[in-house]
């Protein structure tokens, strides 16, 4: 939003259209587009802005392995079908005076992300004005033959048509995984994932699969405990994903309520008087020996693993880790109130 916010500003800077800004409605719209968000932003304000701690960690784990041609191609192979159609509506925008505007903020909002090293799809607001300008100009190119613009719509629909598999999980992922294998999908990028290796389905068709699997057989586990030892335990993920599906697709409310994780806003959530005996672990790796909290649990056994060979979470573990001394406890504790630190201007020592 930020981005389109600057990309409009710049474009209408440079365009005839500045004379916008010398208008009272302008800044009556933009001052109620700010009490919008306020809400937002004072939420941001007291937790210490987490959107930015949130965009650091984000360039760190993924956004810097992002390849700049990927960016790019991204751009066709997302609307590939109606690509042309985009195009056509950019070059329109560009060249007519009155619609420069929007073309402009385009081209800013693409360097901006471009050079922030965004995904590819980060981009795909601002394509529907797009397609929009270059379907007026593809249909007031048809005038008068009308034949054209029916050979324009089926030139769509038979490229869109052998598309769908890329587009849509339309068939079960080993159907799916055997089509792209057949038909050398993986040469043109799209079973690329951000570890930058090639895998069996597309990372967006992957991230859509395991999670009922990985809630089933954590509740499963639980519910098989005494009711003295459930009392006493709590369910951890390493992150919002494994917190999420297990609170999404966990079928009791006793079950839900015991999920924690302290990656991203669920840090927030956990009760400052949380005390635990017993933990339910949830991660792709078993916790490093230097991890000072788990090597005070009496003991720890795996319970299961994600089998979904089609997943990203293929692999992921679920561990329970028994007894925990009252050293460990307090270590859990005091671990969680310095990471809530981070995200409370107060504790932080800003005034």
């Amino acid at each position: 939003v930020v981005f389109i916010a600057a990309g409009l500003v710049v474009s209408i800077l440079l365009t005839k259209h500045r004379i916008l800004f010398t208008k009272k409605h302008t800044w009556l719209a933009a001052l109620a587009g700010m009490i919008l968000i306020i809400p937002n932003l004072i939420w941001q304000y007291q937790h210490n802005w987490p959107v930015i701690h949130h965009m650091q960690e984000l360039q760190e784990t993924q956004l810097q392995y992002m390849q700049p041609a990927d960016f790019f191609k991204e751009q066709l192979l997302m609307l590939l079908p109606v690509s042309f159609v985009w195009i056509i509506g950019l070059i329109w925008l560009l060249r007519n005076p009155s619609y420069r505007v929007i073309g402009i903020s385009y081209l800013v909002i693409i360097i901006l992300l471009f050079a922030g090293r965004g995904k590819g799809y980060y981009a795909l607001g601002i394509y529907p004005a797009l397609l929009a300008a270059g379907a007026a100009a593809l249909e007031r190119a048809c005038r008068p033959q009308t034949w054209k613009q029916y050979a324009v719509t089926l030139l769509i629909i038979l490229i869109t048509i052998p598309l769908i598999p890329l587009l849509l999980p339309i068939y079960k992922p080993a159907k799916l995984a055997a089509l792209y294998k057949k038909y050398g999908i993986g040469k043109t990028g799209v079973l690329r994932w951000e570890d930058q290796q090639d895998h069996p389905l597309p990372q967006d068709f992957a991230d859509m699969l395991g999670w009922k699997e990985l809630a089933a057989k954590t509740e499963r586990f639980y519910n098989n405990l005494d009711d003295s030892t459930k009392a006493s335990t709590i369910i951890y993920g390493r992150h919002y994903g494994h917190a999420g599906s297990l609170r999404f697709y966990g079928k009791t409310r006793d079950f839900r309520e015991k999920v924690i994780t302290d990656n991203g806003s669920f840090l927030l959530w956990i009760r400052p008087d949380m005390r635990f005996r017993h933990l339910l672990f949830i991660g792709s790796r078993v916790p490093e020996k230097d991890d000072e909290v788990f090597n005070h649990f009496q003991r720890s056994q795996l319970v299961d693993t994600i089998s979904n060979p089609f997943s990203r979470q293929r692999g992921d573990m679920i561990i329970f880790y028994e007894n925990i001394d009252s050293s460990g406890l307090q270590l859990a504790i005091e671990g969680l109130r310095e990471e809530k630190k981070r995200f409370s201007r107060e504790r932080a020592g800003i005034k």
